[in-house]
């Protein structure tokens, strides 16, 4: 078994440019995991994208978890000497992993665009889907549960407001007269929910109470856009982060093969 010191000496005995290399690696990988694991994203895309649409973000931090797993391989293998790594082939592997990195950033960044410029309309359809369809909020449907954690999280009710809900005839989640989940109401405690007066909330909304202690009034688009590009541009500085690694080690084994060149030529 490998104890905590080996790692500690094989760690201090890399040569620079695998150890960059290698902090690429396991920069990749932790940000593929934050991407891939965090709980309101997985919470969130429901309602963003729907079930149908391809989860972009998903996939890219798939795909950095695996270059990680290269960029770890290359670094390691360039310190060790049963398997040690040609120069070239050091080279070769870097660049490419680089290159990969630098795909995966253009197109997490692109995708941001693309999501954040069509989220009404996206969310519109996703909460038509929920409501017309009779799910049932808070009785285990997953995309009214994702409705259902993300208004109470952002303290907002519907897209535009909770009247998206009224103009799709209400929820009906309890009574035929209910109109809005009780998710939009305000909250005395999230875990479990519980409202703070959900005659009082229902009221308010159907009477079209704009200034309600009850209720939520503002909609959920503005807050999950924000979250939205607060989430992907941290991800995206990540793998910028992973990509300048990468790139010092290249400039770091430039200059050592330039410095040898030059003393031959000495």
């Amino acid at each position: 078994m490998v104890t905590a010191t080996e790692v500690i000496e094989f760690v201090l005995s890399m040569k620079v440019e695998a150890l960059l290399v290698s902090l690429a690696g396991l920069m990749a990988i932790t940000t593929a995991g934050i991407g891939y694991k965090n709980t309101h994203a997985q919470r969130y895309k429901l309602v963003v994208i729907g079930s149908n649409d391809v989860d972009v973000t998903g996939w890219c931090c798939i795909g950095l978890a695996v270059i990680g797993f290269v960029n770890l391989l290359t670094g390691a293998s360039k310190s060790t000497r049963k398997y040690k790594m040609s120069f070239n082939k050091f080279v070769c592997l870097t660049v490419c992993t680089l290159l990969c990195n630098f795909c995966v950033a253009m197109t997490i960044t692109e995708y941001k665009n693309r999501v954040v410029g069509g989220l009404e309309p996206s969310m519109l359809e996703q909460l038509k889907a929920s409501v017309l369809g009779k799910q049932r909020f808070g009785v285990g449907f997953e995309l009214s549960e994702s409705w259902d954690f993300m208004q109470m999280k952002l303290l907002c009710c519907g897209v535009r407001g909770y009247k998206d809900y009224l103009e799709l005839g209400g929820v009906g989640s309890v009574r035929e007269d209910t109109l809005l989940p009780l998710s939009c109401c305000a909250m005395k405690g999230i875990s479990p929910p519980e409202p703070d007066n959900v005659k009082q909330c229902q009221l308010d909304a159907k009477y079209g109470v704009t200034n309600s202690i009850f209720l939520h009034t503002q909609g959920c688009h503005s807050p999950i856009s924000r979250w939205l590009i607060r989430h992907i541009n941290k991800l995206s500085a990540m793998v910028f982060g992973t990509i300048c690694l990468q790139a010092l080690g290249i400039l770091y084994l430039s200059w050592v093969g330039f410095r040898k060149s030059s003393s031959l030529f000495n």
